[in-house]
């Protein structure tokens, strides 16, 4: 279906541009025939080979190889977990009364939203016989309840009742893990430190999705094999861009492609931050197409989220990212969207993003994380970027074993 949309997509976006440039009405009627024509066609022909898919076999195969040669240098690695704040769920999918296990930082976490509206993140077990809170716990008031004894406990893991102990007397050892968790730009968020020290910074507010101005649009989720350094490391490896990233979707157009450039720095004021500015064209055939009105601003905060600022000739939008340790060498990588645009326009530009994504997916999942590797003046910042990440880590982050336990 993505390559399918990719097909209608490019052919749609090609017409666009020349109608653009040669102010040709007919070209644009070629567009509008062009899609359903194409689909048609794809439905007949294509669809049935599946040539695009890659058998499960296969993916399992890689997904193995990938974890083993994470292994080989699993000493050398970063700790698998870096302080600060992760993102949980979006908050519009937790409503009032939910109750959800997220698997994070090894471990589960029970979400649950009370019924005056906030989102409370505690540890899965009942400091009574230890039933599992996400397993049959349901949302009375603002405290969840146990499914095993009916014990309640509120959002800062306090337990608030006992119903059957008539002496009222709840034990003051009677309390479960609580998260400091918040929301923000659409994320339910919690906080990770080795060391159980406070938060040192708060996530960057995006005051477009927090007023509604900038309207959600969808999300596109991934599960990896790698350190989560490696993701956002790809941010300032602005080699790798026009290496990898030259094709605009799943259907190679000859003479199609994008052409990268960018810078990334450290904020000067702010140390959780970092900042990148990526500015492409597209060229076909000689001809290049200046897309974005201004680069890609996008925003490092913290070892785990990004935010992406677009402001193209169709319209502005804004794409967070959240990276999430689910276990060493397990990564969960998250992509929303949201924008001021029409719903047809965000999703055609949102698709081409999550493709760029997915060129990266089958080099992060069979690479090794190299602590000291041989680099060139031409890489760039990838240095500098290390230096900057290395600051999420403290003395009291679990390392590696060779075996990935930790």
């Amino acid at each position: 279906m993505a390559t399918k949309i990719g097909l209608c997509s490019v052919g749609f976006f090609l017409a666009l541009m020349l109608y653009i440039y040669l102010q040709d009405p007919a070209v644009f009627v070629w567009a509008i025939i062009f899609v359903p024509v194409s689909a048609i066609l794809w439905d007949l022909v294509v669809e049935p080979l599946k040539w695009w898919e890659t058998p499960s076999k296969e993916r399992n195969e890689l997904t193995s190889l990938g974890r083993k040669l994470l292994s080989k240098e699993a000493g050398t690695m970063p700790p698998p977990y870096p302080n600060g704040w992760f993102f949980l769920m979006l908050s519009h999918e937790l409503k009032k009364g939910d109750v959800h296990t997220v698997k994070i930082f090894g471990q589960d976490v029970v979400v649950f939203r009370t019924m005056d509206g906030n989102a409370g993140a505690v540890g899965p077990f009942c400091a009574h016989l230890g039933a599992h809170l996400g397993e049959g716990g349901v949302v009375v008031g603002n405290s969840i309840r146990c499914p095993f004894h009916a014990w309640e406990f509120d959002c800062s893991g306090t337990c608030t009742k006992v119903p059957y102990d008539t002496t009222g007397n709840i034990p003051k050892s009677a309390t479960i893990k609580a998260w400091k968790c918040i929301e923000t730009n659409n994320m339910v968020l919690i906080h990770f430190d080795a060391d159980g020290k406070e938060p040192t910074y708060t996530p960057v507010e995006l005051p477009d999705i927090n007023s509604g101005d900038f309207v959600y649009h969808g999300c596109s989720d991934h599960v990896l094999r790698c350190h989560i350094q490696e993701i956002p490391e790809n941010g300032p490896d602005f080699v790798h861009l026009n290496v990898v990233h030259t094709s605009i979707s799943h259907v190679d157009v000859p003479g199609l492609a994008h052409i990268w450039e960018g810078s990334w720095e450290a904020d000067a004021n702010d140390a959780h931050i970092a900042q990148i500015r990526v500015g492409h064209t597209l060229s076909w055939l000689g001809w290049e197409f200046v897309i974005m009105k201004r680069p890609v601003i996008i925003r490092q905060v913290g070892p785990s989220l990004v935010n992406m600022e677009f402001d193209a000739i169709f319209g502005k939008w804004i794409i967070t990212q959240a990276v999430v340790p689910i276990e060493p060498g397990k990564t969960r990588l998250h992509h929303s969207v949201y924008s001021n645009m029409n719903r047809f326009w965000t999703k055609f530009l949102f698709y081409g993003t999550v493709y760029q994504v997915e060129q990266d997916i089958p080099i992060w999942n069979n690479k090794v994380f190299h602590i000291n590797p041989v680099l060139v003046k031409a890489d760039g910042p990838v240095k500098r970027f290390r230096r900057w990440y290395s600051q999420f880590f403290s003395s009291g982050s679990a390392k590696y074993n060779k075996d990935l336990s930790w």
